[in-house]
């Protein structure tokens, strides 16, 4: 990935929304985390992420998956912090931890299909959204792993309750409302997701959109490594504060 960035993208930094890696055992032959400081180091531009769900796994087996609230290995190796904003040119750019997995399992008729939600954001992360991260008279950007805005709901039995307009499949779930408001009145264009590996454009509705000035827009990116033939990611063009577009690029 780092290469093909060099030679085709020359972006001025990346972005990675999280899972990053598929899961870490300390005490495993492998280290990926070191095997993915290298890809990152290959790359020219400075590399910004925050983590998902797979950087707190400690295991491959699905049913131990545990402890899935630990970030301690993401930040030794990645990033010393979960969330942080910086301003590049005149646009904010913010980076949240969405959370661990807070509805792990969700059975649907027929079928037991593991689809976790994210616990969300806390009242303290909200309130240093609000007081400190965020610049509300500046453009913002958010990057999060998993959506706010989704154009489903969670179904089936565990599924999390939903009184909003848009769909809240594979999305957080505390504070995401006073999320997405805060997104829609303090100049937030784009909220960069991952978590799905589909491409979606949701407005605050849930509906898909190809408008590229219906701030805020609430983007889903596909697996940049993950799935062989199909990889990609953003190329979000920005002048002068502004968003001109946030094409996909597949990676070949």
């Amino acid at each position: 990935m780092g290469s093909y960035l060099n030679e085709n993208i020359h972006p001025d930094f990346v972005i990675l929304s999280g899972d990053s890696v598929d899961w870490y055992n300390q005490k495993s032959h492998r280290n990926v985390y070191a095997d993915l400081q290298e890809a990152l180091l290959s790359c020219d531009a400075p590399v910004y992420t925050t983590p998902g769900n797979h950087e707190r796994y400690s295991n491959s087996l699905l049913f131990l998956y545990t402890p899935f609230t630990n970030l301690t290995a993401y930040h030794r190796f990645l990033n010393p912090l979960s969330d942080y904003s910086f301003k590049y040119g005149n646009v904010n750019f913010i980076f949240l931890d969405s959370g661990y997995e807070y509805s792990r399992w969700e059975i649907q008729p027929q079928i037991w299909n593991p689809t976790p939600e994210a616990s969300g954001l806390t009242s303290t992360q909200m309130y240093l959204l609000e007081n400190t991260w965020g610049v509300n008279q500046m453009n913002q950007i958010i990057s999060v792993h998993h959506p706010a805005v989704n154009d489903k709901n969670d179904t089936g039995l565990g599924a999390l309750p939903n009184d909003l307009p848009s769909g809240n499949d594979n999305c957080i779930a505390f504070n995401r409302g006073a999320f997405i408001t805060y997104c829609f009145t303090n100049n937030v264009s784009l909220v960069l997701t991952g978590h799905t590996h589909e491409n979606h454009v949701f407005t605050t509705l849930g509906k898909e959109t190809s408008n590229y000035s219906a701030w805020p827009l609430f983007v889903q990116t596909d697996s940049a490594t993950m799935n062989g033939q199909k990889n990609g990611g953003r190329a979000v063009h920005i002048k002068n504060s502004a968003v001109l577009n946030y094409e996909y690029v597949p990676f070949r």
